[in-house]
């Protein structure tokens, strides 16, 4: 046969000695059903008898005297009692500094709008409200005003139109996704620019063309490589082609560019060592001699 298990049944009263305030009584629920005393009150009775009250650990005695935003108190629950602050604010203390207003943490998830009307950035953490933006507005003492900037900043990435094109926020233009380049830190995983975009601003940042240079030099070579007669596409493109005895590098000054080149051109250039002589050796090499036997010959 199996024990019987004996269950009591529980404890429904509160604990009757003495509580923190005087006059009061502690109203913890009942423990012990010898005393019908919480725990720490059944502990003093049966060490000495005297019951005291009990201190209730990690529970906020008032608001934190310390200064909040503007001219009101801080408001936190105390956890320092001996100087009624907050740990924000004893921290301040316990280092020497003066009590400041502290910021205020947003939890994650926890976004709203700015309250200037019509911004389209979030609330700053520790903004008052605002965005980062018109948040320093304010610190500065400047009049509140809207931002400066394009239409089209702050759109998402994820937006598409009715027939899946992208938007590129640097021409503003609705393009197809293969219009894009790959790039792995974009939530969509494509650029936020076009190609074409892309390509202008690495030719302005290397060459110091822009994109009106660029076609007008494209249009002075009739539309193909200055070379050879290949006009440009998706696949091969033309590049810029630069004098490297006044920039050695890579880049250019932007007064040194001789022409656009496919890149079968510009590497035969650059493998030639960009030498006229060696060039007029090869053109001669190609026009006198068509054969091997013939040299020989």
């Amino acid at each position: 046969m199996t024990p019987i298990e004996l269950r009591l049944p529980p404890l429904t009263s509160t604990c009757t000695g003495p509580g923190i305030v005087s006059g009061t009584v502690c109203g913890r629920p009942s423990e012990a059903r010898d005393s019908l005393l919480c725990s720490p009150h059944d502990r003093q009775l049966k060490k000495n008898g005297d019951l005291k009250p009990i201190r209730r650990v990690n529970t906020p005695d008032g608001p934190c005297t310390g200064p909040g935003p503007g001219e009101t108190l801080c408001g936190r629950p105390i956890t320092n009692k001996g100087l009624g602050l907050c740990s924000g604010h004893y921290a301040q203390h316990h280092k020497g500094k003066d009590l400041t207003p502290l910021k205020v943490v947003r939890k994650r998830g926890d976004v709203a709008s700015c309250l200037f009307p019509g911004c389209r950035y979030n609330d700053a953490p520790g903004g008052e409200g605002y965005c980062h933006h018109h948040w320093r507005q304010n610190k500065n003492g400047h009049p509140l005003t809207p931002l400066q900037g394009s239409s089209h900043r702050g759109r998402s990435v994820l937006r598409r139109d009715e027939n899946g094109n992208k938007l590129c926020i640097g021409c503003v233009e609705w393009k197809p996704e293969n219009g894009f380049s790959k790039a792995s830190a974009a939530t969509d995983g494509l650029n936020y620019i076009c190609r074409q975009c892309h390509s202008s601003k690495r030719r302005n940042r290397v060459y110091g063309i822009g994109l009106d240079e660029y076609e007008a030099l494209l249009f002075a070579q009739n539309g193909h490589c200055r070379l050879c007669p290949h006009t440009p596409n998706a696949e091969m493109p033309l590049v810029v082609d630069h004098n490297h005895k006044c920039c050695p590098g890579p880049a250019s000054c932007g007064h040194c560019i001789r022409g656009l080149l496919c890149q079968r051109c510009n590497q035969g250039l650059g493998l030639l060592q960009e030498n006229a002589e060696i060039l007029l050796l090869a053109a001669a090499y190609v026009l006198l001699n068509d054969s091997a036997l013939t040299l020989l010959s």
